[in-house]
């Protein structure tokens, strides 16, 4: 189960290339830059997790519990990648908008792709490289306890949860629908760990599979984007 937690964020990210990018399913090198240097944010971003994570206390009454698991399990280390892909890649569409002014419609390395609207890959690939390695620190540090939880259910949530954001991303000329997709995709997540928690591991394990659905029908409604 340790190789399906350390691969799924990567393979995810390897996938949605493949189905996204027409031409080759091979990640260009601009993509692997781009997962790297999320990959490098992530210690500190690890650091800063560890911290407000030691704001909450140990309560196990349900709202407490909802918001323990929801802040630590998903919004800190999915928010953080999103912000640091948004770190990345905001500047690089500002001067590709500035470019097209001048000289038409820039390609390469500020869209990641091939000519299509899929410039939601270099957000996608910053948020993998981000959590890839935050999991990776995460089993190193000794923090995931051997269970179907951490082991299964929590990288696949967050897998889909970084698509369904991605996907929130192509969407940003609306921004509160934007907004209102990454917030239910987050408390979605949140809320599955919350009643594993509490007991209901069967309804759990299937919202987690339904949540990898999700963020293939997200992959699929990126690839039709215009």
């Amino acid at each position: 189960m340790n190789l399906y937690l350390l691969a799924v964020t990567p393979l995810t990210f390897y996938a949605a290339c493949a189905l996204l990018r027409e031409r080759s399913p091979c990640v260009p090198i601009v993509l692997w830059r781009r997962f790297l240097i999320g990959g490098l944010l992530a210690l500190p971003g690890y650091l800063g997790a560890g911290i407000v994570a030691g704001w909450f206390g140990s309560s196990y009454a349900p709202a407490a519990l909802f918001a323990r698991l929801t802040t630590t399990g998903y919004l800190l280390p999915v928010g953080m990648a999103a912000a640091a892909a948004l770190a990345v890649e905001l500047p690089a569409e500002l001067a590709a908008r500035r470019g097209a002014e001048t000289a038409g419609r820039q390609a390469g390395d500020s869209r990641g792709d091939d000519g299509r609207g899929d410039d939601a890959l270099p957000v996608l690939a910053s948020m993998a490289g981000f959590v890839a390695f935050f999991v990776t620190i995460e089993l190193a540090a000794g923090r995931l306890p051997s269970s179907p939880m951490q082991l299964l259910i929590m990288p696949t949530l967050r897998a889909a949860t970084i698509v369904v954001l991605a996907f929130a991303w192509t969407r940003r000329e609306r921004p509160i629908a934007a907004v209102l997709i990454s917030v239910a995709a987050v408390l979605f997540a949140g809320e599955v760990s919350h009643l594993y928690a509490v007991g209901f591991r069967v309804p759990a394990g299937v919202l987690a599979a339904a949540a990898a659905g999700a963020g293939g029908i997200a992959l699929r409604a990126m690839r039709g984007s215009p």
